[in-house]
């Protein structure tokens, strides 16, 4: 493209031309420029320029929407009568990880019509390795945790990653619902309940210093 680059020209950059919006603000390229999450980039050539930016409200959407996945999983969990008051804290800290270090990792957002119905998020520590941390879907969908895995594997492979670490297995049920994925490696790890009691010392006297 010669000449003076238009408005119009960003706008559709970022849009598209031809695609169909509900909400106003995802055309206006100024709007971006001015609220992205992260600024906005600028690339150009001899004839050309394009701003590159992120919307600033898809990473809170992301953590909305995972946050209603996770209420969703609970509520089958109680109704299985499977719940327990200590099931939903991993989850909680993810959040609150993700929420002040939104690059700390990546992800995929399951949607069934306008419903998240479940998420996958992990992170890479290599160029050909990621680790699996949470893979969590309603359970009232069947086959939607292997459909999960399955596009998170096409996705990584997709950006040329080789592996990927879906971590140990706590209980027999998870151990076999991972190796009928069939790894190219597995570690056998063992795992041990480890009983204590708290102890007084009445031998050690506590001093305060003023």
């Amino acid at each position: 493209m010669h000449g003076k680059i238009s408005y119009e020209f960003l706008k559709q950059e970022l849009s598209g031309q031809n695609k169909k919006r509900i909400d106003s603000f995802l055309n206006s390229a100024l709007y971006y420029t001015l609220t992205g999450r992260k600024g906005a980039w600028l690339y150009k050539s001899d004839h050309s320029l394009l701003v590159v930016c992120n919307h600033p409200l898809v990473q809170n959407n992301a953590l909305k929407f995972m946050s209603a996945v996770l209420k969703f999983w609970e509520g089958n969990m109680i109704l299985n009568d499977k719940y327990t008051d200590d099931m939903p804290e991993f989850y909680l800290e993810f959040f609150k990880v993700i929420e002040k270090n939104p690059d700390s990792a990546k992800g995929l957002l399951f949607m069934e019509d306008k419903r998240p119905v479940g998420f996958s998020v992990w992170d890479e520590t290599d160029h050909e390795t990621a680790n699996l941390l949470v893979n969590l879907g309603d359970v009232s969908i069947t086959g939607l945790s292997d459909y999960q895995t399955v596009r998170v594997c096409q996705h990584l492979s997709d950006r040329g990653v080789k592996y990927l670490n879906r971590g140990g297995s706590e209980k027999q049920s998870l151990d076999a619902f991972k190796a009928k994925y069939q790894p190219v490696e597995s570690i056998n790890l063992l795992s041990a309940d480890v009983l204590y009691r708290k102890v007084e010392n009445t031998n050690i006297e506590v001093h305060t210093i003023v």
